[in-house]
Formats: structure tokens, sequence, C-alpha cells
């Protein structure tokens, strides 16, 4: 069980700001580590003509979550297993393999039942054509 008010009011303290989901969020980016969350987060920015305040780089189900509840757009990012977990493990030397294939297992069996909440964009797509994820994002929100 996954208690996502508890776990977004414990990690506030000490957060950047901008990065927790809010009432002020015009959208979230999330995804599983290592799954091109900096570059779509940035690319998005680059494509606005405004600041737009945006939840990212949690790489939690609780922001998922209440993105989903307080009905703000949401982004979800996907990248290969193999491809997410390597990059993973190297950056974070201390995980184990399968202990990053559990995680990137749990966090997208969670996510899951969001699925027509959010707009799902793999890891080629985001680095090669994030236009066409904007312009999806645009036609479901």
């Amino acid at each position: 069980m996954f208690y996502p008010k508890l776990y977004l009011f414990l990690t506030q303290f000490g957060d950047r700001q901008g990065i927790l989901v809010n009432e002020e969020t015009e959208i979230t980016i999330e995804g599983f580590p290592r799954s091109a969350n900096t570059f779509a987060v940035n690319a998005f920015r680059l494509a606005q003509n405004r600041s737009v305040n945006i939840a990212h780089h949690k790489h939690s189900i609780s922001q998922i979550f209440m993105s989903y509840r307080l009905g703000i757009p949401l982004l979800v990012l996907i990248r290969k297993p193999e491809d997410a977990i390597i990059s993973f493990i190297i950056r974070e030397a201390l995980i184990s393999i399968p202990k990053a294939f559990k995680y990137w297992i749990s966090f997208h069996n969670h996510i899951w039942q969001y699925r027509n909440s959010y707009i799902l964009a793999n890891f080629e797509e985001i680095v090669n054509n994030h236009g066409t994820i904007i312009t999806k994002i645009n036609d479901k929100f």
C-alpha cells in the first residue's frame, strides 16, 4: 500500500521549487529514472512561450496518482527495461540489477491503472520527436 499524500508531504522538505505536484502544477512529467526525464522537461519548457509550472523528477507513483486526482495533464515516460535498468545501475552503483528490475516493474504496474489519464511517450519518441508528444498532450488536455 502506498500513501501518496504522506509521501508528497514528507518529500516537500528540502525539495526544489516546482518539482512536487500541487494545485498550481500545470503539467506533470514523470517516469522511471533514466527514461529521458530531464530531456523531456527541458524540451517541454523550450517549446513554451512562457514559464510553466512542471512537477517532475520524483520518479514516484505518488506524483502520478496526485496528478490524476487533481486533473493535471500528465506525461509518463517509458524506456525499454534493459536500457533503463542498465543506465540506472550505472548511475546508482549501490542498486542491484534485481532490485532495479523490481522497481521498474513495480513503477509500471502501479501506474497502469491510470493509463487513460496520461500520455505515454517512449524514450525514442522523447529524444527524436518531442513535437509529436506536445501535440498529443494538447489534443488530450
